[in-house]
């Protein structure tokens, strides 16, 4: 005689997603950063950068929190090394202002 096992309820847990925002500023930074790429003659790797650098900014929607608390209230998350992102979460939204390369001085 079969048994009957059940089903497992599902997961009621709720899961927060951000709206993520990339400010002019950070997207002049993208362009910027891909451009000096592409430049040196390495179109293919300035655009996997631009798909890491985007997908992380994306990843923040699901976990604001999990980059480093900065200065000013801001987080940093390192995309793919050397470049972060440096944002802030604001109510539901998790602001991206600016990406920089981390071997430059914060401003």
């Amino acid at each position: 005689m079969a048994q009957d096992v059940g089903h497992a309820a599902p997961d009621t847990a709720t899961i927060f997603v951000a709206q993520v925002v990339w400010t002019q500023r950070a997207m002049a930074d993208v362009y910027a950063i891909v451009g000096h790429i592409s430049e040196q003659s390495r179109p293919l790797a300035a655009q996997r950068l631009a798909k890491r650098l985007f997908d992380t900014g994306a990843s923040l929607a699901t976990y604001p929190e999990r980059g480093r608390v900065s200065t000013q209230g801001r987080r940093e998350i390192v995309a793919i090394s050397p470049y972060v992102l440096r944002y802030r979460i604001v109510g539901d939204r998790v602001v991206i202002g600016s990406v920089r390369h981390g071997a430059r001085r914060p401003i």
